[in-house]
């Protein structure tokens, strides 16, 4: 009779320790950090929809199949980020050499930013493919912070060329965003410009209109050499008649009217040059 009972309490015992390592395998709560939150997601069904929150019980069967399923944890916190949008007006380096190279048309930005993103936002990235864990979330965040930062300095460069006088660090968050004019899945708490470098949009445009006269100007000469070099060749062919029939004195002046202007410039150059005129145009 004792053996029987021993026997019964080995086996009840192995058996809470077998229950016990089940209910471990299986439960997600303590996985989760405290300001966070997980998603599961398994082979057999996918992505459940039903997120591990901490504080929550939660336990899942199809973490008793190996292999079978993987929890993906993720932070909810604030981001304070710093971006530098910098750049050049389009050909600004090219104008630039017009000035002797001391033109700066060069402009540049300064932003801090508080940014978050929610959990039903992070959960529809993660179903799309387009994060997979913290660090993909974190760049994520990054970019798209960087890329509502850029399309505010393209909107406030197109502004300040009609307004010199503009101030973008007085700008409200608000302001701010309805100059970006996108949807993000990235919330931004704040936005604040510290410092703006603005080019001359005066002397860039001045400088623009400069090359693109000389450019002309270039083409114009180019294309009236090229057309003025067929009568040239022909004054040349006559010019051993008129040496004959007039003498030495005459035949030197005939060759001096006929001798044709010496140019580099040739049918490719003005191709060249054209196609230079509509790049920068």
């Amino acid at each position: 009779m004792k053996k029987v009972l021993t026997n019964l309490l080995v086996c009840l015992i192995i058996l809470l320790v077998f229950a016990g390592a089940l209910f471990f395998i299986g439960w997600t709560q303590f996985k989760v950090p405290s300001d966070g939150f997980g998603i599961i997601r398994s082979k057999t069904g996918g992505i459940k929809k039903e997120l591990v929150l901490p504080g929550e019980f939660s336990w899942h069967w199809e973490f008793l199949i190996p292999t079978n399923a993987e929890l993906h944890t993720f932070r909810l916190k604030n981001y304070q980020l710093s971006k530098k949008i910098t750049g050049t007006l389009p050909s600004g380096e090219v104008y630039s050499t017009l000035n002797d190279g001391r033109a700066d048309f060069s402009y540049s930005f300064d932003f801090s930013m508080t940014a978050s993103i929610s959990e039903e936002k992070i959960t529809e990235l993660f179903a799309a493919g387009e994060i997979f864990d913290q660090t993909s979330l974190d760049t994520y965040v990054e970019h798209e912070a960087e890329s509502v930062a850029r399309l505010i300095t393209a909107s406030i460069l197109s502004l300040s060329e009609k307004n010199p006088l503009m101030m973008p660090e007085t700008f409200t968050t608000e302001k701010l965003l309805s100059l970006a004019d996108t949807e993000t899945a990235v919330t931004l708490k704040s936005i604040v410009i510290h410092g703006a470098k603005f080019p001359d949009y005066s002397l860039y445009q001045k400088t623009r209109e400069k090359y693109l006269y000389n450019l002309d100007e270039r083409e114009e000469r180019a294309e009236l050499r090229s057309t003025a070099r067929p009568d040239d060749d022909a004054r040349t062919t006559d010019a051993p008649k008129a040496e004959a029939g007039t003498g030495t004195h005459a035949s030197e002046e005939s060759q001096s009217a006929a001798t044709p202007e010496k140019t580099e410039i040739t049918e490719e150059d003005i191709k060249l040059l054209n196609k230079l005129r509509a790049l920068f145009s």
